[in-house]
């Protein structure tokens, strides 16, 4: 089954101390190597992307899907954290909800 996710909120429960996104620009040129159909997400070969940025999953996060990321975990134990992806605006859901 195809789902299309465009947001996700990631929230570290167990072990992500240590743990970080990578957020990802394309290489000029480059276009998407393997669409998982199945999982919903695009992998990318290391000569088709740069790392632009960081996020360390010390707390819940909120991202646009379409950003090329990938989760790093350095350690050999296991990570647990909690993913909610939804096709809504979760951002703009929680600034509404802030107001």
């Amino acid at each position: 089954m195809n789902h299309e996710y465009f947001w996700v909120l990631n929230i570290p429960v167990l072990n992500c101390k240590d743990t970080h996104t990578s957020v990802y620009e394309l290489l000029p040129g480059e276009q998407e190597y393997t669409k998982h159909e199945t999982y919903g997400y695009t992998s990318w070969q290391s000569n088709q992307i740069k790392e632009i940025d960081r996020l360390h999953l010390t707390q819940p996060m909120i991202f646009d899907m379409s950003t090329v990321h990938c989760v790093h975990n350095p350690t050999s134990q296991p990570r647990l954290s909690l993913s909610i992806r939804t096709n809504c605006d979760l951002l703009e859901k929680y600034n509404l909800m802030q107001k």
